[in-house]
C-alpha cells in the first residue's frame, strides 16, 4: 500500500514538473494540426502558453525548453533557424521583467500585457525576415499577428486548466 501512495506521489510530482514545459510544446505544434484549414496563416499558440507560463509560474519552465520550442517553430515556419529560438528567449525575458505589473490583475489588463510584448517580438521578428531580403506577405502577416493575439483568451483558458490540475 504504502508503494502505491509514494508511485502516485511521484507521479503527481512529474505531471506537476512537466505540465508547463510539454504545454508550450503542445502548443507550438497545435497550428500545424489544422494545417489545411490555416494554409495561408499560422497563430503562434505557443507563445501565448510561454506567456501565461511565465507570469503565473516562471520557476517550472526550462530555458532550453524555450529555446527548443522556437527551434521547433523555426523548423515548420520556415523562418532562420534560431529566430524564433531567440525571440521566445526575448518575449521570456519581457515577461519575466514586466511579471510584476501582470501578476494577479485582470484578464483584460492580463491581454493587454500580452498585446504589447507580442507586438514588439513580433515586428522584431519581421524586420529580421525583411533584412534577410525574404519577401515579405503582409497579408498573411497581420491575419498571423492578429490571429496570435486574439487566441491568447483560449490559450489562457487551457493553460488555466492545466494549472489548476498541476497545482
Amino acid at each position: 500500500m504504502k508503494s502505491l501512495l509514494m508511485t502516485d506521489l511521484l507521479t503527481q510530482k512529474t505531471f506537476r514538473a512537466i505540465a508547463p514545459n510539454f504545454f508550450i510544446f503542445l502548443m507550438s505544434l497545435v497550428p500545424f494540426l489544422f494545417l489545411p484549414l490555416t494554409h495561408l496563416f499560422l497563430p503562434n499558440l505557443g507563445i501565448g502558453a510561454l506567456y501565461f507560463w511565465a507570469v503565473y509560474c516562471p520557476e517550472k519552465i526550462s530555458l532550453w525548453v524555450i529555446f527548443g520550442s522556437g527551434l521547433l517553430q523555426d523548423g515548420l515556419f520556415g523562418t532562420p533557424l534560431g529566430l524564433f529560438g531567440c525571440l521566445n528567449l526575448l518575449f521570456w525575458i519581457l515577461t519575466i521583467a514586466h511579471r510584476k505589473y501582470l501578476f494577479k490583475r485582470s484578464f483584460l489588463m492580463g491581454w493587454f500585457g500580452f498585446f504589447i510584448l507580442y507586438s514588439v517580438t513580433f515586428i522584431l521578428k519581421e524586420c529580421v525576415i525583411w533584412a534577410l531580403q525574404r519577401p515579405l506577405y503582409s497579408e498573411s502577416m497581420m491575419l498571423e499577428g492578429l490571429t496570435s493575439l486574439l487566441s491568447y483568451p483560449f490559450v489562457a483558458i487551457v493553460c488555466l486548466y492545466v494549472h489548476r490540475k498541476s497545482s
